[in-house]
C-alpha cells in the first residue's frame, strides 16, 4: 500500500483497485487497503474497492470486468518483484485458463474477455520494492533485509514453479473442482 500510495502521489487522479476479501470473520481486504492507502496520503476519492477477489487470478478476473466497463487504456499493477513474471504470465493466459473454482466460468468475466481483449490495455507491473526507497531512502534496508530472508526466497521460489507451471501447460491441470471456502481467522 505504501508502494501505491508513491504513485498516488505522483498521478492524484488515477484510479487505484484495493482488491481483495481473503477472511471470513474479518473486514475485507480491500476496505483495510483503502485505509491504508489514506494513511499514507492517497486519495481516497479515486480508490475504487474491489471485494470479491482472494488471489492473484481472482483479482484478474476482476480487473477484467473493470477494464471493459470503464475503458482503461493503461493499467499499473504494483506487486512483490517476485510475483510478476507469474502474474503477467496468468494475465496473459487469463481467457484460457479453467481454475478449480469456476470463476473461469463467470458469466460477466466472460462477457468482458472481448471487451478486454478488444481494448488491449498496456499493462505495465511495477515492483513494490522498487518504490517504496522513492517514498523514503531507508526503504531500502528493509526491502534488502526482506529480500534475504528465506521466507523471501521460498515464495519466490514457488513464485518459478508456478511460472513453469503456466508455461508448460499444467496450471490446475488434474486438479478436482473445488468450492472456494475462505479462511478462518482463529
Amino acid at each position: 500500500m505504501i508502494a501505491a500510495a508513491e504513485i498516488a502521489r505522483f498521478y492524484p487522479n488515477l484510479a487505484i483497485i484495493a482488491n481483495g476479501n481473503t477472511y471470513q470473520n474479518a473486514p475485507p481486504d480491500a476496505r483495510i487497503m483503502k485505509e491504508e492507502l489514506g494513511r499514507y496520503g492517497a486519495s481516497l476519492n479515486h480508490v475504487l474497492l474491489q471485494e470479491k477477489s482472494y488471489s492473484t487470478f481472482t483479482e484478474f478476473v476482476q480487473l477484467v470486468k473493470f477494464v471493459a466497463d470503464h475503458k482503461w487504456r493503461r493499467i499499473v499493477i504494483v506487486t512483490n518483484e517476485f510475483q510478476i513474471p507469474r502474474a503477467q504470465e496468468l494475465l496473459r493466459q487469463i481467457d484460457t485458463l479453467q481454475d478449480p473454482y469456476g470463476v473461469s466460468k463467470d458469466p460477466d468475466f466472460r462477457a468482458a474477455l472481448p471487451v478486454f481483449r478488444e481494448l488491449a490495455p498496456e499493462v505495465v507491473f511495477v515492483a513494490a520494492e522498487a518504490l517504496l526507497p522513492l517514498r523514503h531512502s531507508w526503504y531500502q534496508k528493509i526491502v534488502d533485509r526482506a529480500k534475504a530472508s528465506p521466507g523471501w526466497k521460498k515464495r519466490a521460489a514457488k513464485e518459478g514453479q508456478g511460472l513453469k507451471q503456466l508455461q508448460d501447460g499444467t496450471y490446475w491441470k488434474d486438479v478436482e473442482p473445488k468450492k472456494k471456502q475462505p479462511f478462518r481467522l482463529s
